[in-house]
């Protein structure tokens, strides 16, 4: 019975030996892969124009432990439905194309797969023009060019003689905007023709030593668009948005009925509400000093709004005088010790308030002072407040008394005056229906209007920046123009948004209020 047992135990050990034994010899014919080498393509050099062949012979450098190679050759960089898939290369680093390619552009890569693993990541994308008997267009090929005067190029065609290029809005070229048939380098130029902004197509064909033109190419479509100014964000806003100031990153928007909203614009791109606070009226304007917002509310005069603790807006105060309708509120605290604030009232004149620093948010009404017209946008260059008039157009107050104001200087603009900005000696009025209108400023007694603009809608707001203007025109939206030649301003560009209230710029940026839209972004 015992020797039983002890042979029992014995064949148990054998077996058991050979078991880790199969597995020893298992683990030894499995190769652990290798660390990755990544293929690099060697030809075509990227686009290379093959104008010899059509099935060209596709290089790349040898990897080490390569058991098989895969190529994919597409007219499309995405390779959906590849040309040419192989994933069967076991010779060599190089590959003869099995297919004959037409003319035009192609992309191509190569992968690596090891003998006991997966494949490799693919490597760079080449690309790479087939051109033997037909041109290729090169550029602009689904593109957007911002020139009305583009240059085109094409693959050159070996002993051409001649090249044709037609341009046109429709693919069927009917009737080409451009027809030349007289060029003799692989690239052209409009001289004699300037495209509008839109859509284009175009195509080429070649004249060689048989003095027979050849295919047309194939047919590359393109845009023109020659405004740089782009809408990169929007936030919408509670009420209308009528107004704003800016104040470093921070936009304070006057929102109608729905008070004053804080807007952060630190990313321009990614703009974002940090609080807002509901005033009895509706906003029109605003004035920001210290930690307070003073809201121009129309008939409902003024309201101010404590914004020291951004997560509790305090609304403190509200003030009206007589039969105001508030609609601008600028602040003058470079005169005197004091600050003052003086708000502009449509048909019933300015109002003048002391702003008491012990009682920051409650203004003490000073006084009312008549002014001729309209008083719409307020703008303060040292001692003169500059006052949009409506139909009276421009006048000039001087404040250097500060309770004591004098009007020194008026302009009838001949439209009416919604806004104004001044710049040095010149003054810059948002004019209606009458547009841009540029006044110099020189003798502030007697200013006198230079430029012009027609922005085709209603001016509302303006803003000026260096040598340019930004409007905003209502139903056309913002209007961007070069004023640097003050007596002949250009459109340099703009976009429609549904109602634009105002406008201001910085560096590379700027901000459109929009009655709907709310706060709108743009850059260039």
């Amino acid at each position: 019975m015992k020797r039983n047992n002890r042979k029992g135990a014995v064949m148990k050990r054998i077996f058991f030996l050979l078991i880790i034994l199969f597995v020893l010899i298992d683990c030894g014919r499995r190769k652990t892969p290798l660390e990755p080498e990544f293929v690099i393509l060697v030809s075509p050099e990227t686009d290379a124009v093959i104008d010899t062949t059509t099935k060209p012979i596709f290089t790349w450098n040898a990897v080490s432990y390569a058991y098989r190679y895969q190529i994919q050759i597409d007219d499309k960089n995405t390779f959906y439905t590849p040309v040419v898939d192989d994933s069967n290369i076991t010779s060599s680093s190089s590959y003869l194309c099995p297919v004959s390619l037409s003319d035009k552009r192609y992309w191509w890569r190569v992968r690596a797969r090891q003998e006991h693993s997966g494949w490799e990541d693919w490597s760079e994308t080449g690309t790479f023009i087939v051109s033997v008997g037909t041109p290729v267009p090169l550029s602009p090929v689904d593109d957007t060019v911002a020139t009305n005067t583009p240059t085109f190029t094409w693959s050159p065609i070996p002993n051409a003689l001649k090249y044709r290029i037609q341009v046109d809005e429709y693919n069927t070229f009917y009737t080409p905007i451009v027809d030349d048939s007289t060029i003799t380098q692989e690239e052209y130029t409009l001289l004699d023709t300037t495209l509008l902004d839109g859509s284009y197509f175009w195509r080429v064909r070649v004249k060689t030593g048989d003095n027979e033109w050849g295919d047309w190419s194939n047919t590359a479509n393109f845009s023109v668009d020659t405004n740089p100014f782009r809408i990169v964000s929007s936030i919408q806003t509670k009420g209308y948005a009528w107004n704003f100031l800016m104040r470093n990153d921070t936009a304070y928007v006057a929102q109608g009925e729905g008070g004053l909203a804080i807007i952060d614009l630190t990313d321009e791109e990614n703009p974002f509400l940090i609080a807002e606070c509901d005033a009895d009226g509706s906003a029109k304007g605003i004035a920001v000093i210290d930690s307070v917002a003073y809201l121009a509310m129309g008939k409902n005069g003024i309201s101010s709004i404590l914004f020291s603790d951004l997560d509790s807006l305090e609304f403190l105060y509200q003030i009206a005088a007589g039969d105001a309708n508030s609609f601008d509120i600028v602040i003058v605290s470079s005169i005197s010790d004091t600050s003052y604030m003086f708000v502009s009232e449509k048909d019933e004149g300015m109002w003048l308030c002391q702003l008491v620093p012990e009682w920051p948010g409650f203004p003490d009404p000073l006084r009312e002072f008549d002014v001729p017209g309209y008083e719409n946008g307020l703008f303060l260059d040292s001692t003169y407040l500059y006052i949009a008039c409506g139909e009276l157009g421009l006048t000039i107050v001087d404040i250097s008394k500060v309770t004591l104001p004098e009007v020194i200087g008026t302009c009838d603009t001949k439209g009416y005056a919604n806004d104004v900005f001044v710049k040095d000696t010149l003054v810059f009025i948002a004019d209606g229906r009458e547009g841009l209108k540029i006044i110099n400023a020189v003798d502030i007694s007697s200013p006198y209007v230079i430029g012009n603009f027609d922005t085709e809608d209603n001016a509302r707001n303006l803003f000026v920046k260096g040598d340019t203007a930004f409007i905003a025109d209502e139903n056309k939206g913002l209007v961007v123009l070069d004023v640097s030649v003050p007596t002949s301003p250009q459109y340099l560009g703009g976009f429609e948004t549904p109602y634009a209230t105002a406008v201001w710029a910085g560096e590379d940026y700027a901000v459109i209020s929009d009655r709907y839209d709310g706060i709108i972004i743009v850059k260039w």
